[in-house]
């Protein structure tokens, strides 16, 4: 159902030039957390079978299992890659102090109203609060 579909993160990646992410919310071992590294994570890239060391004090993307889901905004991991079986996935919208939170908010819309379009299946937006 998804798989190459989902070309269509890529184009609004480029259109809006923020960073995005994809990510199989059914390889995801409990919540998501961004937070920075401590070195002891599981990091195993895209297209990798063997974890790669990760350095302390670098922010990621990692669920309640120490595995890392997405390193510095642009290393996303194996795991939890879109492919033709993925059914449930969520997208990172990511910005930094100088975004506009609007563009932030209207980009995720996008993405949202694509992958429905193209892929089919129900979307929500979920902005996390910043602790």
């Amino acid at each position: 159902m998804l798989g190459n579909k989902t070309w269509v993160y890529n184009i609004i990646s480029l259109e809006s030039k923020l960073a995005l992410g994809a990510h199989d919310m059914d390889c995801v071992i409990g919540n998501v957390t961004l937070r920075f590294t401590d070195g002891t994570e599981k990091f195993i890239p895209i297209g990798q079978d063997i974890p790669l060391p990760v350095n302390a004090h670098e922010y990621c993307y990692c669920n309640d299992a120490n595995e890392v889901l997405c390193r510095l905004e642009t290393r996303q991991v194996e795991k939890t890659k879109v492919g033709e079986r993925t059914r449930n996935l969520f997208y990172i919208v990511q910005g930094n102090d100088a975004t506009d939170e609007a563009l932030l908010a209207e980009t995720a819309k996008r993405i949202i109203n694509e992958t429905v379009k193209y892929c089919g299946g129900k979307g929500r937006l979920i902005v996390p609060k910043i602790v």
